[in-house]
């Protein structure tokens, strides 16, 4: 599994688990490391959504994005 920092959408600031062959749709979008996923929802900038979409992976929201 590889994860991707993307925007969803709908405009949000997300990061999503996507396959080993997933490739970047464009230049703004950037694979991430599991440690800095675990980095930032403990300083609590993403939320973890998985459970609130529709997806085969795991998902985490930028926290500001979901107010």
């Amino acid at each position: 599994m590889k994860y991707l920092l993307t925007k969803s959408d709908d405009g949000h600031i997300v990061i999503a688990q996507v396959g080993v062959d997933h490739k970047k749709a464009g230049a703004n979008e950037f694979f991430v490391s599991k440690s800095c996923i675990k980095a930032n929802v403990v300083s609590g900038n993403f939320t973890e959504i998985t459970d609130r979409v529709d997806w085969k992976g795991k998902v985490w929201m930028l926290s500001s994005d979901m107010t």
